[in-house]
């Protein structure tokens, strides 16, 4: 059982300028907040990143925590000690909520869609305690929407919450270069398919490095980070929520509650290449496990 922490460190490798994560975790003493222990919570019905949008005719939607799917009125519970900052109603969000604040503010997380609360603003509260019980948005759609804020309160510092979450890390992930069109050679379409076992929804970032086959020069190396591009872009829903940013169509399949896995098809359509092209893509979970693929023509 893997628990991340608050210190999201990064580091820029000396060759191609990617940012990978860091060693170094914090450690954090946490439980879910449905089950209230360390077994994770199995009815997650959204990951974290991109997602179809159920609830809005399945549109390509970037999410800011996971949503798990639980009858209205299930007790919801703190993930770990922390200080209630909202417990109810508030002006910067549409569904009553509670917010806690952890370790002094290293991270925050939220827990929205309530029915109810029990704590209010000021009171400390343990690990595992019962904090209110869970209700619908305004889809009516039966669950608790969790988040994390790393550093402050803004929605660009929400991150994957399993950082935070007990779980078992299985290094699971697994990338499929699907395709390489060199319609043009000068501009590549890489083609790319990830996917995540439902139990480690953990996915972090995908990178893709293009070189000249005949004599191995770099020509080109693109990163998609979920965490990051929601920083960049200051958690922004105007813009996160187009599926085509920074170079890369982002397309994920529908996933439920009874879903299997998570898929992700990546669509890297501003490299460069050549009439021999090798390329490698990798993905990195939240641990900085990878997965490979590669192609030369």
């Amino acid at each position: 059982m893997r628990f991340l922490g608050t210190c999201i460190a990064r580091a820029v490798l000396a060759a191609g300028g990617f940012l990978i994560a860091a060693p170094g975790w914090a450690q954090v003493d946490s439980c879910w907040p449905i089950s209230g222990s360390a077994q994770p919570d199995s009815s997650i019905s959204s990951p974290y990143g991109p997602r179809q949008k159920a609830s809005e005719n399945f549109r390509y939607d970037f999410h800011q925590g996971i949503d798990i799917q639980t009858p209205v009125g299930t007790p919801v519970h703190a993930i770990a000690d922390g200080e209630v900052r909202i417990a109810g109603l508030h002006s910067s969000y549409t569904d009553p909520l509670v917010q806690l604040k952890h370790q002094n503010g290293a991270f925050y997380s939220n827990y929205l869609h309530l029915s109810s609360w029990s704590v209010s603003a000021g009171q400390q509260v343990e690990k595992g305690e019962v904090i209110g019980a869970s209700g619908t948005g305004d889809s009516g759609f039966a669950h608790l929407h969790f988040e994390v804020r790393a550093g402050s309160l803004w929605r660009k510092s929400c991150v994957n919450p399993f950082r935070y979450l007990p779980y078992t890390d299985t290094a699971g992930l697994t990338v499929h270069l699907t395709n390489v069109e060199l319609a043009d050679p000068a501009l590549p379409l890489v083609i790319a398919l990830v996917e995540s076992p439902r139990e480690e929804l953990d996915l972090d970032r995908i990178e893709v490095v293009t070189y000249n086959a005949l004599d191995g020069q770099l020509l080109s190396q693109q990163a998609w980070d979920l965490e990051e591009i929601n920083s960049k872009y200051n958690g922004d829903p105007k813009t996160l929520d187009n599926p085509d940013l920074d170079g890369v169509v982002v397309s994920p399949a529908r996933f439920h509650a009874g879903a299997p896995v998570y898929q992700i098809e990546f669509r890297f359509h501003a490299l460069s290449g050549a009439p021999q092209l090798k390329v490698e893509v990798k993905v990195f979970d939240i641990w900085g496990n990878t997965a490979t693929a590669s192609f030369t023509n």
